[in-house]
């Protein structure tokens, strides 16, 4: 014989099922970490993409930004399935596949080097500099990859940081990555290329301090004495902003020369950390005036020149 259900025994029955959790995905967390092709312990900050089959996939939380400028991500699997690209700019990415069990994640990211250079510079394509060769400086970039892997290994690091710089839009540490490149290829022998390299560390420099080098009213860069160049140097305006800077900031550096102490200490300004493309520092490049002198600017707290 049944025993027939209760008004007792269906209110425990209702209890019990209201407080049964609902099932859910299974999360999985995994560590990324981006960084230049071929410097592979240097990570910088990136946008990070997750796709699962090609199609972009909304996570529900954002990346986390960890200590290092690594990434914790949280997704609902890691398989073949899932790739993530880590993106400085549209010119310089780089994606791998999740892998289970999701250990730490590399991304190397790389670009086309003059992809990267004329979007930091693009004013320096378009004649800005009279006289300025752009499809020769163009050619002595394309040959620095091969002479540059025949360098010494610190060499080749300071290359691959310097265009992770440009692509994140980080220009202290551009101009000091460009300097520490033209030195090894000038004890190289190879003084064309450290040239070209010199050229990136006064553009990335000044716009570093915070002010424009390739302004049509007052450039501070200016090609090599002939007619048409690959290759710029500092003008005379130029040397005198870089002087004044050199003994505002009391940078222990050769007089209006773009040496070491000189790039160590720019290296130092103050920046957001953002994109190229996000960060307001972008936005306070301004031209200088010709004849700059004492008086008509200050440094702020973040090194930078403000001319009043």
């Amino acid at each position: 014989m049944k025993c027939p259900l209760t008004r007792r025994h269906i209110l425990a029955l209702l209890v019990f099922t209201a407080v049964v959790p609902a099932m859910s995905e299974a999360q999985t967390e995994v560590k990324v970490c981006a960084h230049p092709k071929g410097y592979n312990t240097l990570y910088r900050t990136a946008d990070i993409t997750v796709r699962r089959n090609g199609e972009i996939l909304q996570l529900d939380a954002k990346p986390i930004l960890l200590e290092g400028r690594c990434y914790s991500i949280t997704l609902p699997v890691c398989n073949e399935e899932i790739s993530i690209k880590a993106a400085s700019s549209s010119d310089y990415f780089g994606v791998e596949s999740c892998v289970s069990p999701p250990p730490l994640i590399k991304i190397a990211m790389s670009g086309d080097r003059w992809r990267v250079l004329t979007s930091a510079f693009g004013a320096l394509e378009y004649g800005a500099v009279p006289g300025f060769d752009t499809a020769r400086f163009q050619m002595e970039i394309a040959a620095a990859e091969t002479v540059i892997a025949d360098l010494p290994a610190p060499a080749q690091r300071a290359e691959a940081a310097l265009y992770a710089a440009l692509a994140e839009g980080n220009f202290s540490e551009a101009q000091q990555q460009a300097n520490e490149v033209s030195s090894y290829l000038r004890q190289a022998g190879n003084d064309r290329l450290s040239l070209a390299y010199s050229s990136i560390t006064y553009v990335a420099g000044f716009r570093a301090i915070g002010v424009d080098p390739l302004a049509v009213e007052n450039p501070l860069v200016a090609t090599m004495g002939a007619t048409s160049s690959p290759f710029v140097v500092l003008s005379p305006e130029g040397q005198n902003v870089l002087e004044l800077y050199q003994a505002e900031r009391k940078i222990p550096a050769q007089v209006g020369v773009w040496d070491g102490p000189t790039a160590s200490a720019i290296s130092n300004i103050m920046r957001s950390g953002a994109s190229v493309t996000e960060d307001p520092t972008v936005q306070m490049i301004k031209p200088v005036p010709r004849g700059l002198q004492f008086g008509d600017f200050d440094i702020d707290n973040t090194g930078r020149m403000v001319v009043r």
